[in-house]
């Protein structure tokens, strides 16, 4: 009987550390906005990535997209010449993206950058987190 009882004990204190966490008053805070909008953007930011290579690389910018940048002031390439990192491109667009104070035309210019990369909810959910606007 005593082994069995020396294991429940064992078990008893080893899961008793696992249910059991301490909680600060951040962790039971309401995310930010800014928060709230750095989850969203990491959550896609692989597909985001893709997508902005694919259009910074390819043979030939596809439709509006090169407009949009250039409306953001956003460059694509190095005083040498050289196209710059997706990442870069993608955060200096974001940067840019959420200043735009004209709810249409950012929302055009998401359209018109995230493509395919970002679904309508996405759109709406990036547009409600990271714009400069307060709610």
């Amino acid at each position: 009987m005593k082994p069995l009882f020396t294991v429940r004990v064992l078990i008893g204190l080893c899961c008793s550390g696992c249910t059991s966490s301490i909680h600060t008053r951040e962790d039971l805070a309401e995310p930010t906005r800014q928060q709230l909008c750095e989850r969203m953007v990491s959550a896609h930011r692989t597909a985001l990535e893709s997508l902005f290579e694919s259009n910074l690389f390819g043979v030939s910018y596809p439709g509006k997209w090169p407009g949009a940048l250039k409306i953001l002031g956003v460059t694509t390439t190095d005083l040498g010449g050289y196209p710059l990192k997706p990442t870069l491109v993608l955060q200096s667009t974001i940067v840019n993206l959420v200043r735009v104070r004209n709810d249409a035309e950012r929302e055009r210019l998401e359209y018109v950058l995230f493509g395919d990369a970002l679904s309508l909810p996405d759109r709406r959910q990036f547009d409600s987190y990271c714009s400069a606007d307060e709610p």
